[in-house]
């Protein structure tokens, strides 16, 4: 299988920041320039292969799990934010707003989603607060389906107590940490 350049780049920039490092730190440790750091991060080249070990041990994770971006030991399919997730909720929202509770374009969606999750969410919806309990739902499912979501950013983002102690045992529960 050959590398991705930009699942690469973007595995190594998400292992980066979770370990708190700017690039110019990361590139300082590694003895290259931050540029070149950059450049890995856009998918525009490699870090070289005499540098994986030092960079996997940097970024806590395996040689495979760079090279594969991800996919590897890990075997994650997407990183998600509880940023990302809320947006993607508005736009459902809006998408509800725009068309009509009752058209089926938004009819199809809202049911695909409550019969896939077995919930029974409801747009379009006016309240922030049920907009983030539907992105704490999509969260686990989206933890359940394969993807990495950090655990610091739910402990930053998520602010209902229970939501955020289930989406924790969810992380937990799938070997995210």
């Amino acid at each position: 299988m050959k590398a991705n350049p930009k699942l690469v780049g973007h595995y190594i920039q998400i292992k980066r920041q979770e370990c708190e490092l700017t690039q110019v730190q990361l590139a300082k440790i590694l003895g290259v320039s931050s540029q070149s750091v950059s450049n890995w991060e856009c998918g525009k080249s490699f870090p070289d292969a005499p540098m994986l070990p030092d960079l996997s041990n940097i970024l806590h994770c395996s040689i495979d799990d760079i090279l594969s971006g991800g996919a590897g030991c890990g075997g994650y399919s997407k990183h998600i934010t509880a940023d990302k997730m809320l947006t993607v909720v508005h736009t459902l929202n809006k998408t509800s707003e725009l068309l009509g509770k009752d058209h089926f374009i938004n009819v199809c969606l809202v049911d695909a989603l409550n019969k896939r999750l077995d919930t029974e969410i409801q747009l379009p919806c006016n309240n922030e607060s049920s907009l983030e309990q539907i992105r704490d739902i999509l969260l686990v499912a989206c933890i359940k389906n394969g993807n990495y979501i950090d655990p610091k950013d739910v402990k930053n983002k998520i602010t209902n107590n229970t939501h955020l102690e289930m989406i924790l045992q969810t992380l937990d529960e799938h070997g995210i940490h």
